[in-house]
């Protein structure tokens, strides 16, 4: 699979291998990918960044999800909260 990755004010594609989904993590085909700020940082900053932590794509893998199935398509968010104060219940954990 490919992969953009970053650093230097450069921006490449690499082959790397496809993840597996393992317990309840799926493996999404990403299909749009925005640039945030932590992606312009990774661009301007010395090293390797590989991005891809938000966006929107498809499902291709599942291993034990009872949410998702391959084939749906989804969001990625690279937050999630607690679950159990009062902005997590009420959907606004972010």
């Amino acid at each position: 699979m490919k992969q953009i990755v970053t650093g230097g004010g450069k921006a490449w594609v690499e082959e790397v291998p496809r993840p597996e989904a393992q317990g309840h993590e799926v493996v999404v085909k990403m299909r749009s990918i925005p640039l945030c700020g932590s992606d312009l940082h990774g661009f301007r900053a010395e090293g390797e960044v590989r991005g891809g932590h938000e966006g929107a794509g498809e499902v291709v893998a599942v291993d034990r999800s009872d949410s998702v199935k391959v084939g749906d398509r989804v969001a990625v968010n690279p937050l999630s909260g607690c679950g159990v104060c009062d902005l997590c219940r009420s959907g606004d954990y972010i």
